[in-house]
């Protein structure tokens, strides 16, 4: 047989040389694998297209069998199709613990790992399914939920991982909200757009806790500088997978419903956007809760919260990042919060006197004693409608007014030469 000609690279140089055909498949003396060997190791062994292949089918699959149950009008045979998933499922994690800890096959393990990861969070979208079904679809679907907890331990289990709290409970009450939202948007007609909204806010909510809490994946093994790194990476992508599903579930329940999304729905993204740029640009915090509030107003139910979730997220930039004049936006909105709680339609609720006199107030102390002029100007724009309104309207009332005036005034100086005398200790002015 005529000898083949192997092409190499080694050190960038590609060179040919005269290699019999069985020098592909066996190892040549030295110990070096063949080519075909370190290719079959490389793309079958370490990086395995059949894992891949094989969640493929399942997908498609399963949208093929959901579309021919449609035409017959089989709606019982979505659970079937329900449980053929969750068989799947059980069979990638028995697959990972086989790989992992029987064989010791960790990069291929890892690879399956994520496989169940993306299938965790439905992306069959059998849960959607379910919800037209009934009685039978609403109890696999709260089935479904209850199973997603165990699988994350069986996970930790399989790859050693420290159980956290965070690491089980998050995914879980996203889980709780992917089963149940169908059956509860199918129910409620009327409130469909409000029922969304809430779940998209769920979703936000439970990412701004990633964000927060910053679950990691933990383990008790010695691992190698490539070992945290591959750990690292692995913990970032799952829950991006996580989140995107999600969003993917978002948009179906929208089509599936007829719910359309509006600015309100971009509230949750504006204000967690602010969350995570709370330590590094302080201006996306001011301009994305700014907004979110603004926004909020086309749907006035979500105002009180939208703006207690921007007053605290300012609060939070404040304490982490040392600048104070974020404070009086907090201030600001937490106080809108109160305002406009309960608020469903009709013009913006009005302030009561004693509640601005109580946020002036509030300010003005803030004023001197963080010594933030930003605090005097919102607490002047806030007492001016109030001012005009109880603008003194003959003698009695003036008199009265400077009364008043003349007694704040020496508060107000007296307040000012105390916090300069505790700003330059020793002062002696002569």
């Amino acid at each position: 047989m005529e000898p083949w000609r192997k092409v190499e690279k080694k050190m960038g140089v590609y060179r040919a040389s005269n290699v019999d055909v069985y020098d592909y498949i066996r190892e040549p003396e030295g110990g070096k694998p063949g080519l075909l060997k370190r290719l079959i190791d490389h793309n079958f062994v370490e990086y395995n297209p059949l894992f891949f292949f094989s969640a493929l089918c399942i997908l498609v699959g399963v949208m093929l069998a959901s579309g021919g149950l449609g035409e017959i009008g089989w709606k019982k045979g979505q659970l079937l199709l329900a449980v053929v998933v969750q068989a799947y499922e059980i069979l990638l994690i028995a697959a990972t613990a086989l790989l992992f800890r029987a064989a010791r096959q960790k990069r291929p393990a890892v690879i399956l790992g994520l496989t169940a990861a993306v299938f965790l969070f439905d992306w069959t979208f059998r849960t959607e399914s379910m919800g037209t079904i009934g009685n039978g679809g609403s109890m696999a679907a709260a089935v479904w939920a209850m199973m997603i907890p165990l699988k994350l331990f069986l996970l930790c289990w399989v790859f050693r991982l420290r159980i956290r709290v965070p690491l089980i409970l998050i995914p879980s009450l996203a889980a709780v909200g992917i089963a149940l939202a169908p059956h509860v948007l199918l129910a409620a007609d009327e409130y469909r757009p409000l029922i969304h909204l809430g779940v998209t806010w769920l979703g936000t909510a439970l990412a701004a806790a990633v964000s927060l809490l910053r679950p990691r994946l933990e383990t008790d093994m010695v691992l190698s500088d490539w070992g945290r790194t591959v750990i690292r990476r692995a913990g970032k992508a799952i829950w991006g997978i996580w989140a995107g599903l999600y969003a993917v579930h978002l948009i179906a329940w929208a089509v599936q419903f007829g719910v359309t999304i509006g600015a309100a729905h971009a509230v949750p993204a504006l204000l967690l956007v602010a969350l995570l740029s709370r330590r590094k640009i302080e201006a996306w915090v001011w301009t994305c809760c700014a907004a979110s509030v603004l926004i909020s107003v086309s749907t006035p139910i979500t105002v009180a919260p939208t703006a207690l979730v921007a007053g605290v997220i300012l609060a939070l930039a404040a304490r982490e990042t040392g600048r104070r004049r974020l404070l009086v936006g907090s201030v600001l909105a937490i106080r809108l919060a109160v305002l406009t709680l309960g608020w469903q339609a009709g013009p913006l609720p009005e302030s009561t006197a004693v509640g601005t006199a109580v946020i002036v107030a509030a300010l003005i102390a803030m004023g001197v004693l963080l010594r933030l002029p930003s605090a005097y100007v919102a607490a002047g724009l806030l007492a001016l409608p109030v001012v005009i309104h109880y603008t003194p309207r003959n003698s009695l009332e003036w008199g009265t007014s400077l009364l008043a005036i003349g007694f704040l005034s020496l508060i107000v100086g007296v307040a000012i030469n105390w916090d300069r005398r505790r700003a330059h200790p020793g002062t002696v002015i002569e």
